[in-house]
């Protein structure tokens, strides 16, 4: 079987339209910090705080291919191995696991990619504005590369076990100084686009019905953001078809076309003007930790 890593044409054809709707789900998303080093494999090392838009802000961060770790229990089934595979994702097994199965962890961390290659591993801090508010504010910062080929080396009396503790404990210390407890500020959108706003609900219609549905029926509403960026992803396509087809019918081209090209922006900016209608309606109660 191929690496994961290697390259695959419809990964690479769909990866833009996924980075595009990422972006597409906050008003401000940075990146600073140290530089990414460019030899060699980099392995980033996040806090983990809100859902699979984690993943999405690290993955819209860096053009290059990039591959994630998730509980390995959800491997099981073979038809879902193989899509979270296409997806470069790769189990990792937990502790409450049971420790027998720890040392499979073993082929997806950095010490059998520094046997291999020049590996760097970069302590990496996700601040957002809320966990729940769609179309806040998101920064990622990149620490101090950690030489592994030199960590390796410089521990050379240590076993793997001993050297992971340390590892940990770098990990740990220097993820903290990435992570800032009050996020970044942005603005509010600006009052003018209120003048908009009722077009962009009724070309968004399907997707954000359907996404605040689905956020009603979840019980962890830290799923929301996450939920409303599926339902962005997935049914913008059909959503375009549908008002391509009615608006084909009823009107000329020359209406037709920029209504299309307004559905395209017409879900964030629904969002942005949720936002100045009523404010606290995204927010969550208190600030998570």
């Amino acid at each position: 079987m191929a690496e994961i890593w290697e390259h695959d044409r419809l990964y690479a054809f769909l990866r833009p339209y996924v980075d595009w709707c990422t972006e597409n789900s906050y008003r401000f998303l940075r990146y600073r910090g140290a530089d990414l080093p460019l030899d060699g494999a980099v392995l980033l090392a996040p806090n983990h705080t809100n859902t699979l838009m984690d993943a999405l802000v690290i993955l819209s961060g860096r053009k290059e291919a990039t591959v994630f770790g998730a509980r390995a229990d959800i491997f099981r089934k073979p038809a879902v191995a193989r899509i979270l595979h296409f997806l470069r994702i790769l189990p990792m097994v937990r502790e409450r696991d049971g420790l027998e199965h720890v040392s499979e962890n073993y082929e997806s961390i950095a010490y059998k990619s520094a046997r291999k290659r020049q590996t760097w591993l970069v302590p990496t801090g996700i601040n957002y504005t809320d966990f729940f508010h769609y179309r806040g504010a998101c920064e990622v910062r990149y620490g101090a590369p950690l030489d592994i080929n030199a960590f390796i080396r410089e521990h050379e009396g240590l076993t793997e076990p001993q050297m992971l503790q340390e590892l940990r404990g770098f990990i740990e210390l220097h993820m903290a100084e990435m992570v800032e407890p009050e996020g970044p500020k942005t603005e509010k959108p600006h009052p003018l686009m209120l003048l908009a706003w009722p077009l962009a609900a009724f070309l968004s219609f399907p997707i954000w019905c359907t996404a605040e549905i689905l956020c009603r029926k979840v019980r962890d509403k830290a799923w929301c953001n996450s939920i409303r960026f599926l339902c962005h992803l997935l049914l913008l396509p059909p959503t375009i078809l549908l008002w391509g087809i009615i608006f084909g019918l009823i009107l000329p081209w020359t209406w037709t076309l920029p209504l299309l090209l307004s559905t395209l922006l017409a879900f964030p900016a629904f969002y942005d003007g949720l936002t100045l209608l009523q404010p606290t309606l995204l927010r969550p109660k208190k600030k998570r930790q």
